[in-house]
């Protein structure tokens, strides 16, 4: 049987592998220790570094050892034998005579070897899977044998970094486009950056009032310019402080503002041709010759001037006059300004006309006599 393994005290593997003549101490973990490939053939030994010439059979090589074993330094039949080697058994150049190869030297030339070819030893080497010079971060450990290379230390492998040389975590407008790269940063979504923001966390677009003050940071929005927040404004698009006629509704918004005492009002409909009005009571004047008509609860007419006539006893906020009006069968009355529409006079008002009649007939007949 040729090849074989062996277990060594310090619980390592021996291996031999006959066909290439190669023996290996391998760690458990599998981890090659040292490597031993025999340099004799049948013909002598081989020449350092030289390829072995193929052996007999398929596969193998002229240099087979059969099977290798491991005797420790304490074995009974080294005992008082002195244990020295002489010259190296394979025919060698040293190519290296100053350097101290040992363990070193994979290639039996004599040098210590430079495994990645950077330039660096490999008994000083940093990182023996590439160059010690390339390291992208400059984190001290070179970017072959570094698990994380991250350029611009924001946390981010290189790799996968959104924005190369700027924090990615930084990203004040969260659009999900770091600062460093992000050629608008804008908070608010109102198209203005962040510097020109005139109102931040508004939309700097939005002034309803136009006064060159965004709404969000607008202490009086007030579309009319009349002094009055729009909140509060009773008259969109007039000036609330304009009240011709004192009735409390502003005039752009006021449909009696002129002093026609026959516009609409909240519970009746009226037009220049057709007026009509409901009152609660009218009384005739014959001083006037028109009706006084009153509301019970002025409230409900808020906004609409009375005459304020010195003989109108029936309300303390005095009264309006109407020259048609006619009492209807629930007890309001309905005034027009139309003398067709005109109801009958009251009663008492054809009586006091009668007498006032006759009294100036009586009169001017007693005149006529005296004459005489």
């Amino acid at each position: 049987m040729q090849g074989g393994a062996f277990r060594l005290p310090n619980g390592n593997t021996l291996l031999t592998v006959a066909d290439d003549a190669e023996i290996y101490e391998v760690t458990y973990e599998g981890e090659v220790v040292w490597e031993y490939i025999g340099p004799v053939g049948p013909n002598g030994s081989y020449t350092q570094g030289e390829p072995v010439p193929a052996g007999n059979r398929a596969g193998t090589t002229a240099n087979a050892i059969f099977k290798a074993t491991h005797y420790p330094a304490t074995y009974p039949a080294f005992q008082f034998r002195a244990l020295s080697g002489d010259d190296y058994i394979e025919t060698w150049v040293d190519a290296c005579p100053d350097e101290e190869a040992i363990h070193w030297d994979s290639n039996g030339d004599g040098c210590i070897d430079d495994t990645d070819g950077d330039g660096v030893l490999d008994p000083f080497d940093l990182c023996m899977f590439g160059s010690d010079t390339a390291d992208l971060d400059n984190d001290g450990v070179p970017d072959a044998c570094d698990d994380f290379i991250d350029s611009d230390g924001d946390g981010v492998e290189n790799h996968e970094d959104l924005c190369e040389g700027d924090d990615d975590g930084v990203d004040e407008d969260t659009d999900g486009v770091p600062d460093g790269c992000d050629e608008l940063i804008d908070s608010d979504n109102d198209g203005v950056e962040n510097d020109e923001d005139a109102c931040p966390g508004h939309d700097d677009g939005i002034d309803i009032d136009g006064d060159y003050i965004p709404d969000g940071c607008d202490d009086l929005i007030d579309s009319d310019g009349d002094g009055v927040a729009d909140s509060e404004d009773r008259c969109d698009g007039a000036d609330d402080t304009m009240d011709v006629d004192n009735d409390g509704v502003p005039d752009g918004c006021d449909d009696r503002s002129n002093g026609d005492q026959h516009n609409m009002t909240a519970d009746n409909e009226t037009s220049d041709d057709n007026y009509e009005m409901i009152w609660d009571n009218c009384r005739w004047s014959v001083t006037i010759s028109e009706y006084q008509c009153w509301m019970d609860d002025w409230d409900d007419f808020e906004w609409d001037e009375n005459d304020g006539l010195s003989n109108c006893l029936y309300s303390s906020r005095g009264c309006e006059t109407e020259r048609s009006c006619e009492e209807q069968s629930n007890g309001s009355w309905l005034c027009t300004d139309s003398e067709e529409q005109r109801g009958t006079l009251p009663l008492y008002t054809i009586g006091a006309t009668a007498v006032v009649l006759c009294g100036l007939v009586v009169a001017a007949i007693r005149y006529g006599m005296a004459r005489r």
